[in-house]
Parts: structure tokens; C-alpha cells; sequence
């Protein structure tokens, strides 16, 4: 191996640890996504729920209601909480949160599945010539197709992201 090899080889290193370390931030932004679109799922849910059987208590106790607070107050009380519940389910059912979920935790295991592959190539010694351009030309196909096929994170969140994970930039 001459020294013009053992250069490349080193360069090859390097953009292969700087795009492990892409790949693991978008692997962990898109798992936080992910989680962030379960929570809001769940949540709206849980509070459509909730308001749906304070509703129904409310309609069910609407005798003693109207006899303490009147029929106006007891009237607008249900029809507050009949829309509140409306509301709440239809943010729920047309965000789409757990398809949204689905679709990141899915981008995170690409990004995944490409961290370890390269994992595994820098743990091995890195090829030279025309093998090590196919390596990297196959990382960086593999990186590129993630990078389309993946929902993208909202610029705000990338913030979120741990400072252990995120590369540093020059």
C-alpha cells in the first residue's frame, strides 16, 4: 500500500465516522419523533375520552343539573362538552399521529440499519482502490435514499437533540 492509499484510506475513514455519526442523529431525532406522535395520540385519546364520559355523566345527571344551575347554564355546559369531545377526537383521528409515529420509528431503523453497517466496516480494515470508492459510494447511496424516504424532523426539534449524539460542525 503507497502513502497516496494510505491517505484515502484515512479520508475514507473520516467521512465514514462523519456519516455514522449522521446517521445516528437521525436515527435518535426519529425516534423522538416517533415517541413525540405516540404521546399526542395518546393523549388526545385519553382527553376525547374523558370529555365523551363527562358528556355522557353530565346528560345522565341533567335532572339535578338543571334543578342547581338552571336549563340555560346546564344546556351550554353539554353543548361546550359535546363539541370539546368532537374536537379532541377529530384532532386525534385526522393528525394522523400514529401513522406519523409508524412512519418515523421506521425512518429511525433505516438510519439504524446504516449506523451498524458502517459500525461493522470500521471495525474491519477498510479496502483500498476501487473497492474502498465502491464502499463508499454504497454508504452514501444507502445514506441518500434514507434521506428521501424518511419523513423529515421539524427544524425546531433538531434543538432536541442530545449534544452526545449531534456531530459537531467545523
Amino acid at each position: 500500500m503507497n502513502s497516496n492509499e494510505v491517505g484515502s484510506v484515512e479520508a475514507a475513514r473520516d467521512r465514514l465516522n462523519g456519516w455514522r455519526e449522521r446517521a445516528r442523529t437521525n436515527q435518535k431525532a426519529h425516534y423522538d419523533e416517533a415517541e413525540r406522535h405516540r404521546r399526542f395520540h395518546f393523549w388526545f385519546g385519553v382527553f376525547a375520552i374523558v370529555i365523551s364520559a363527562g358528556v355522557l355523566t353530565t346528560a345522565a345527571m341533567v335532572f339535578t343539573l338543571v334543578k342547581f344551575w338552571g336549563e340555560d347554564l346546564t344546556r351550554l355546559l353539554l353543548g361546550f362538552l359535546g363539541l370539546l369531545a368532537a374536537v379532541a377526537s377529530a384532532i386525534q383521528t385526522f393528525s394522523k399521529f400514529s401513522e406519523w409515529s409508524a412512519e418515523y420509528h421506521a425512518a429511525a431503523r433505516k438510519y439504524g440499519i446504516i449506523n451498524r453497517n458502517i459500525e461493522k466496516h470500521l471495525a474491519l480494515p477498510l479496502p483500498s482502490g476501487d473497492q474502498l470508492r465502491a464502499l463508499l459510494d454504497d454508504i452514501e447511496t444507502q445514506m441518500n435514499t434514507a434521506a428521501l424516504a424518511v419523513p423529515a424532523i421539524p427544524r425546531a426539534r433538531w434543538s432536541k437533540v442530545p449534544d452526545e449524539v449531534t456531530p459537531k460542525h467545523p
